[in-house]
């Protein structure tokens, strides 16, 4: 990835997503956080880019969903198709994500990178 990702436009570009999500479902801000168990004030700050979430959030919400991580952190399907450290998508997530997930991302996503390469050079 040649630019910086700033975080700002990321969360917001992602909590726009969320709050359409959750409204085409016909949801309201205080039924969504009931379901994730999770103040009315806190999915605020997520869908007004103001506040990121962890990984286990993000895979609750794309459960409860069914939409794709991508989609919700990116606006796109099957960016994570792409798994190197340096992708988009990774960048991404390990912006989006809090910082104690951050760390722990990123190295799965290298353990990937190299458990993938290593199965195409059989």
């Amino acid at each position: 990835m040649s630019e910086k990702i700033d975080k700002t436009v990321l969360r917001k570009a992602m909590g726009k997503r969320l709050r359409g999500v959750r409204k085409s479902f016909g949801m309201s801000r205080e039924e969504l956080a009931s379901q994730m168990k999770m103040s009315q004030s806190f999915l605020g700050l997520i869908e007004r880019g103001e506040r990121g979430i962890n990984a286990e959030r993000l895979k609750t919400l794309c459960d409860f969903f069914q939409c794709s991580a991508d989609y919700l952190l990116l606006g796109k399907e099957n960016a994570a198709r792409d798994i190197s450290p340096d992708s988009d998508f990774a960048q991404a997530i390990s912006v989006l994500l809090q910082d104690n997930a951050r760390q722990k991302l990123l190295e799965f996503v290298k353990m990937l990178h190299v458990q993938v390469r290593s199965q195409g050079d059989e």
